[in-house]
């Protein structure tokens, strides 16, 4: 059988792509949804999301490295009362915690596009998560 990519390994490889990335987040990310939004470079969610990680109230851990990348978003202590309690947050909270770089209304994805289109305008030097996460430890 064919052996599917654990979600580690792609949220790794999303870390060490040479271009910028935004995540869409529409609805929910939870668990495993928000761990590969923690990935990318910047985060745009509409304003109905729903952003946590509800695994814990099961007695499980985060298995893709969110405890280690939500921090480095919201704090140690948001991300800590997130991740024992395990209650999502709105769109808005994520927004107000820095785990969102924006909250829209209406067409999601074409608000990430611009969105997208406004940083990469922005212009500078581009650099990956995994590297500007290493300077963090």
């Amino acid at each position: 059988p064919v052996q599917q990519p654990e979600l580690r390994a792609i949220i790794a490889l999303l870390e060490t792509l040479p271009k910028p990335t935004v995540a869409a987040i529409h609805g929910t990310a939870l668990g495993g949804g928000l761990e590969l939004a923690l990935g990318c470079h910047f985060r745009v969610a509409d304003r109905a999301a729903k952003l946590g990680l509800p695994e814990v109230k099961l007695g499980l851990l985060p298995g893709g490295g969110g405890t280690v990348r939500l921090p480095r978003l919201v704090g140690a202590a948001k991300a800590l009362g997130m991740i024992v309690s395990g209650t999502p947050i709105s769109a808005d909270e994520a927004r107000a915690a820095g785990l969102a770089d924006a909250v829209v209304d209406g067409d999601l994805l074409a608000e990430a596009i611009r969105f997208a289109h406004e940083m990469a305008d922005q212009g500078g030097p581009f650099v990956p998560v995994r590297e500007r996460n290493e300077r963090l430890v």
